[in-house]
């Protein structure tokens, strides 16, 4: 049987608040040539320079709690997190923050 290993799982808020992630987040908030605004984090993070090898997933899949076995006690801050990913508007700078 195949278990997942998560020990080297970062917590979401650690991933947000580096500072190349804000700046680069910030970036793509203000410049005119990207897509449309609101599109939620999933778009958002994956369109990040960098993330060319993430995919956007059905939203399904991932509130489906078979898919999410054992990562509540592995990300400290799981319910914030599914908060951020799950919402339809893109995070502002103040999200990236807290």
């Amino acid at each position: 049987m195949w278990t997942a290993d998560y020990s080297r799982a970062a917590t979401l808020p650690s991933v947000l608040t580096r500072p190349n992630l804000v700046a680069k987040y910030l970036d793509n908030l203000y410049d005119d040539d990207d897509s449309e605004s609101g599109t939620g984090w999933i778009s958002w993070f994956c369109d990040l320079e960098g993330h060319e090898f993430f995919v956007e997933v059905d939203e399904d899949y991932i509130r489906d709690n078979f898919n999410l076995h054992g990562l509540r006690e592995k990300v400290q801050y799981f319910n914030e997190a599914m908060q951020m990913i799950l919402a339809t508007e893109s995070p502002d700078s103040e999200d990236l923050n807290d």
